[in-house]
């Protein structure tokens, strides 16, 4: 029998989802230690394994909720709000690249060894089910929009994805160098623009 209550529990994945944010943004998941996490919720080290298989799944569900935090009011506020899928389109890729560049979880995520520490760290099926929570996001507006006729026919799932992989843009700052937002904003401008052609099927 759980020596912890129900609240007890949720109180302590709360603090653990906490604890992780704040820890894996300073640090990042490597230089991260379970008992770091632990002493901070005030639980013992071992008891962790109670909550998550390891810091990397942990790290998941500190990026699911950033997500929800995040991600969900911007597609509200752009995707949802603006009746011509062009500016909606633009509107929310701009909101995504300024979340990324000014939040500094979703920097310390995009840094390029962080997020193939992930990969080789979780299960193939975690990182697909993280890609379908986001594309799943996306998908009315997308599925609503093709029903108007306002967006290109292409298969939804494959636009999501493509609106998405944008973000990637941001791993390649450095290397892109002082030509970065203007890259940016051309790719921004060229996204909104080709998905919104009518004439797409």
């Amino acid at each position: 029998m759980s020596p912890f209550t129900e609240d007890d529990r949720d109180r302590i994945r709360e603090g653990l989802i906490e604890a992780g944010r704040d820890r894996f943004t300073r640090y990042g998941l490597q230089k991260t230690t379970i008992g770091e996490l632990t002493d901070d919720v005030g639980i013992a080290q071992g008891t962790f394994y109670q909550f998550f298989d390891s810091k990397a799944e942990l790290y998941l569900a500190v990026i699911e909720r950033e997500g929800e935090r995040v991600f969900d009011p911007l597609v509200e506020d752009t995707l949802g709000a603006h009746e011509d899928p062009e500016r909606a389109i633009e509107a929310f890729l701009r909101g995504m690249f300024e979340a990324i560049e000014t939040n500094e979880l979703a920097r310390s995520l995009l840094a390029q060894d962080e997020y193939a520490l992930l990969h080789r760290k979780l299960p193939p099926e975690a990182i697909e089910d993280r890609r379908t929570s986001s594309v799943e996001r996306l998908l009315p507006y997308i599925d609503q929009c093709q029903e108007q006729g306002l967006l290109s026919g292409q298969n939804p799932e494959a636009i999501a994805d493509a609106i998405r992989s944008i973000a990637f843009l941001a791993l390649h700052r450095e290397e892109i160098g002082e030509n970065y937002e203007a890259a940016r904003d051309v790719l921004i401008r060229s996204v909104a623009v080709g998905l919104t052609r009518r004439d797409q099927s």
